[in-house]
């Protein structure tokens, strides 16, 4: 009876082929269940709109609207068995409309409104809904795994030895002896091709433009919250047009052109001249669009209008099949370089391969002159002052609320420049695009630019001493050609510093996996407690100093256990040191925190009579 229940290899290889085409379509494609809403879980949320959390099960995500894709959710709801229609509908219609809208957003959120705007909780009737269910990635991902090792076990049973010499015996005679240097040179050539394409489409996106369809918007209907903010400032909430991730915030010149009486109205303008009088001004901010009127007359009674480009441009084809071509071309030199010199090749491929590397990364920076989503960066040319920037523009003080490394690392770049810290010069409202070479600023931000291209490269180095000179670059490619750095890139914050920071981190970290270096113990535990220091964010880093230390100590504890107290004392030592400072200055010991209300006790703690004297009383 055994026998016929025992499964062999290619048996076990099949159960798990089918597994995974499972999982592969429940991670594109997932379920459409039925879901009861409880009565006691819908919740008032304004108007005719009602909405319900509907949590998804472990390791599932619900499909719903985005602000990428608004009309992705493929939910639909029924009222006592009837569907209730226009789903997709802007929030604002179903708090003010009702008659059935809804709309499924947020991962888990459905707003909704009844067939005749009755309250769901006391109408006695039943809601449900049914909703794409995905399976998460990461699970398509883990059953992978055993597929492959029983793929190696079949393939072993099948000969693959046989298999080798026959298949990569033949393309070692015919492809990568003949032209191992030609395959490699093209590897890395693709590559700068690459960088080169790209930075090419990006710039010519501004062309293109003036030729995408756009969408009018007339904001003076009934269907758009309207208000007057303070002295000559008026806004419009258009949240309900989901296009928060194109305004002025969002590190970018927001694209949408608002008209009064047909006339367009300046944009991107500062707040604090919007508010003082300045006519014809308006700044999208987030979900509102902030302005002055032309005229005196109450703004509401003129007619107002946004028009808004449409975003379904991509570029996709040549660029597609030029990423296809040099992972081709990037696959085959990698084997060549593996068949032609196992784990021993010539160190002129590394710099090679650095070098294309490097050029895609001058392209993509230095010639783009534009920000669009979703393609966009931050230009060689662009500054962002937003208003969190104005806390590290000030020199360092024990009194500072910021942690210490970026404004140190402000005032290093900007000497010489006659750069004034008076942080009071810069709006602490409205961001600034800035283009003017000459600005202090700009030092500051093309240096952060560079290093965190620099630091990336360094991670690619280390990880060649483990994959190879060839596939490296292409990732890092990929990820910063996507957006897979810092979004802060052109922006004078803290994030594009603790990265680099990061990036060295890992770069140590596999060195002393590859080497063995004792140095590099310590050396981790400097750069984790420099990056606290730039953004108290980053105290994940601890996590990769606990990794090191755990793998050395598991390697060779008696070699290596000295060196892990000192890395874990240097640690300590250096995030401790603004409390230190404070010490120093003030007696006490008050541990210093970034948090926002540890700031306020921060604040209080150390403030001086000269400090109390200009803080702001119950009248002010």
């Amino acid at each position: 009876m055994n026998r016929y229940l025992k499964l062999d290899k290619i048996s076990i290889g099949v159960i798990l082929i089918v597994v995974n085409v499972v999982s592969a379509w429940m991670v594109f494609y997932g379920i459409m269940p039925k879901h009861k809403v409880n009565v006691k879980d819908i919740i008032v949320e304004k108007g005719y709109c009602y909405y319900a959390i509907i949590k998804p099960p472990l390791l599932f995500r619900i499909i719903t609207d985005t602000n990428e894709n608004p009309r992705l959710s493929r939910a639909m709801i029924f009222e006592d068995g009837n569907e209730l229609g226009e789903p997709h509908t802007i929030h604002q219609d179903i708090r003010e409309l009702g008659r059935g809208r809804f709309s499924h957003w947020n991962k888990t959120t459905l707003f909704f409104s009844t067939s005749d705007n009755t309250n769901p909780r006391t109408n006695g009737r039943s809601y449900t809904v049914r909703y794409q269910l995905r399976l998460q990635w990461y699970v398509l991902i883990l059953t992978l795994f055993p597929l492959v090792l029983v793929s190696i076990e079949i393939l072993r049973y099948l000969k693959w030895k046989d298999f080798q010499k026959n298949i990569l015996f033949n393309l070692d005679i015919y492809v990568f002896r003949p032209f191992p240097k030609a395959i490699i040179i093209l590897a890395a050539l693709g590559i700068v091709m690459i960088g080169i394409s790209r930075a090419w489409d990006i710039s010519r996106l501004k062309k293109y433009r003036a030729f995408q369809s756009v969408k009018i918007i007339n904001l003076s209907s009934d269907n758009f919250i309207k208000g007057h903010e303070n002295r000559n400032a008026y806004y419009f909430d258009i949240s309900s047009l989901r296009i928060a991730d194109f305004a002025d915030n969002a590190g970018q010149e927001s694209p949408v052109i608002f008209m009064e009486n047909g006339i367009p109205l300046t944009p991107h303008s500062q707040h604090d001249n919007i508010r003082e009088g300045v006519k014809g001004l308006f700044s999208h901010w987030g979900s509102r669009i902030l302005f002055s009127s032309f005229d005196e007359n109450d703004p509401f009674e003129n007619t107002y209008s946004l028009v808004i480009p449409d975003f379904e441009y991509r570029i996709t084809g040549r660029a597609t099949t030029l990423w296809i071509v040099v992972f081709v071309l990037c696959v085959l030199a990698a084997f060549t370089i593996r068949f032609k010199y196992s784990n021993k090749y010539p160190k002129k491929y590394s710099i090679l391969f650095l070098l294309a590397l490097f050029v895609s990364y001058y392209c993509l920076t230095v010639l783009v002159d534009t920000q669009l989503k979703p393609v966009g960066r931050a230009g060689w040319n662009y500054l962002y002052v937003f208003a969190d920037s104005g806390s590290y523009i000030p020199k360092y003080s024990y009194k500072s609320l910021r942690p210490p490394v970026y404004p140190f690392f402000i005032q290093l770049v900007a000497t010489g420049t006659g750069f004034d810290h008076d942080a009071s010069k810069y709006p602490t409202n409205t961001p600034i695009t800035d283009r003017d070479s000459s600005d202090p600023l700009m030092r500051v931000v093309r240096t952060q630019k560079i290093l965190l291209l620099l630091t990336s490269m360094v991670v690619c180095y280390s990880l060649m001493l483990f994959m190879g000179p060839v596939l490296p670059p292409m990732l890092f490619l990929c990820l910063y050609n996507y957006n897979f750095f810092t979004q802060q890139f052109g922006a004078v914050m803290s994030e594009t510093v603790t990265q680099c920071g990061l990036f060295l981190v890992i770069a140590v970290f596999i060195l002393f996996i590859k080497k063995k270096w004792r140095f590099c113990l310590p050396l981790v535990g400097v750069l984790c407690a420099v990056m606290y220091l730039t953004r108290p964010a980053a105290a994940y880093g601890v996590v990769i100093l606990a990794a090191t230390i755990l793998w050395a100590l598991w390697a060779n504890w008696r070699k290596y256990w000295r060196w892990s107290l000192i890395a874990l004392a240097v640690s300590a030592g250096l995030v401790l040191t603004p409390t230190f400072a404070t010490y120093l200055h003030t007696g006490k010991l008050i541990l210093s925190s970034y948090a926002y209300i540890g700031k306020c006790g921060f604040a209080l703690e150390v403030a001086e009579p000269e400090d109390v004297a200009i803080m702001p009383d119950e009248i002010s």
